[in-house]
């Protein structure tokens, strides 16, 4: 008995019906739309945020701080030198992935006139003690690290962390921004800052 040509062979799968392919093609649209629309999204939602926090240009506001080795930091006794304000929390897994960076950071640009002030935000009641266990795993950090009080974690406006200020030699705002940063984003900021406040 012969095979009849005009009937599909068992080893082949049929083809797809036009309406089939029509319905992936807009299955694949709609998917890359929304994908636009979410980065959209996501870049309008960081913007709103960093209108939100104090302005390039303005003062920044005054800050006297208890600092965790002891004694007291504040804008006015920085005043000449580039301030990266670092607002943060042993809670906040960003905060502590990208502060091995920011404290070697500071430690390389220091000579620059750049001081870095960790102005933490756990809570008044465990943060000496939290603050204590996390600087033991990353001493260097100690001497940077300083309390932020709810007066002026309200002053800077934040409701994320981390969010990062960079203040100038006269204690005006150069820069401001929220979430983490990876080495060479931070680099690159405070080499914008350093310039800047030139």
């Amino acid at each position: 008995m012969q095979n009849d040509p005009s009937s599909p062979s068992p080893a082949s799968p049929p083809p797809a019906p036009a309406a089939s392919r029509g319905l992936l093609r807009t299955l694949v649209s709609g998917l890359l739309i929304a994908a636009a629309v979410g980065l959209v999204v996501h870049w309008g939602v960081d913007e709103a945020r960093r209108v939100k926090l104090v302005h390039g240009g303005k003062p920044a506001p005054a800050f006297s701080l208890q600092k965790f080795g002891g004694g007291t930091v504040s804008l006015a006794g920085l005043k000449g030198k580039v301030v990266m304000l670092d607002f943060w929390a042993t809670w906040c897994p960003p905060c502590r992935a990208e502060m091995p960076d920011l404290t070697r950071l500071a430690k390389e640009y220091e000579s620059k006139g750049l001081v870095f002030v960790a102005a933490n935000r756990d809570d008044a009641e465990t943060q000496k003690v939290e603050v204590g266990m996390f600087v033991d795993k990353l001493p260097a950090l100690g001497p940077s690290v300083a309390f932020a009080d709810d007066a002026m974690s309200d002053a800077y406006r934040i409701e994320v962390l981390p969010t990062m200020y960079f203040i100038g030699k006269q204690g005006e705002i150069l820069d401001a921004y929220t979430s983490y940063a990876s080495e060479s984003t931070l680099r690159d900021r405070i080499e914008r800052a350093l310039a800047e406040a030139k």
